[in-house]
């Protein structure tokens, strides 16, 4: 091999070296572009997220404002959280707040006392009691409405009840030594009052009185 070709050759192997070199920066950049384009894009959604949501898309901006790179497992939650305001996304969010009418409150309202009172689902039953207004997603709506405790408790809630208001009933054996304090005399038997109270358990005959 003469001198020149060993120059060329080595001219090729610095250029296609050079050339690799700016791929990656290009792709570099191009990463940081896409990433600039997700949290510019959520900055309008955002707010309708959850508090954790919002906290960490912060935290995730202003990392990314001083190092211009995130984890992967971040930007995997980032694209988890974009997702939920894709246009796709919030279509169905408009057409299920759009469907939202008495029948479905009802249904969030008699789970919500129910969960108030085992805990689970506190943030959202706190909501759906303590504000008139709100409206679960379609989500939570689903898991705290659809799932097999709550289909008891709905069951026991849109029975017609056993006992008519004003009617007289005699307490069963259990019910009478727990209720004894609460009576004026030893009769077992008492008036019905309501039908309507809140279900606090998903156990059988769960329909209070």
């Amino acid at each position: 091999m003469s001198f020149v070709t060993k120059k060329v050759k080595k001219f090729e192997i610095e250029t296609d070296f050079r050339s690799l070199i700016l791929s990656k920066r290009e792709r570099e950049t191009v990463v940081e572009q896409n990433i600039q384009m997700l949290i510019n894009g959520l900055s309008d959604h955002i707010s309708q997220g959850t508090a954790w949501e919002q906290s960490f898309y912060a935290s995730v901006k202003t990392q990314f404002e001083k190092r211009h790179t995130l984890s992967h497992r971040q930007l995997e939650l980032l694209n988890k959280i974009a997702a939920n305001y894709s246009p796709k996304a919030l279509k169905q969010r408009a057409e299920w707040k759009l469907s939202w009418d008495s029948n479905k409150k009802e249904i969030a309202t008699v789970c919500a006392r129910y969960y108030h009172e085992t805990g689970y689902y506190g943030s959202i039953a706190g909501r759906v009691l303590e504000d008139p207004d709100f409206i679960p997603s379609f989500k939570q709506y689903k898991a705290m409405c659809e799932n097999k405790y709550a289909e008891k408790v709905l069951e026991a809630h849109f029975k017609e009840p056993s006992y008519k208001v004003g009617s007289l009933v005699s307490l069963r054996d259990r019910a009478f030594s727990l209720l004894r304090s609460k009576l004026t005399n030893d009769s077992t038997m008492v008036m019905v009052l309501r039908t309507d109270l809140p279900i606090t358990s998903a156990a059988k005959g769960c329909k209070r009185y």
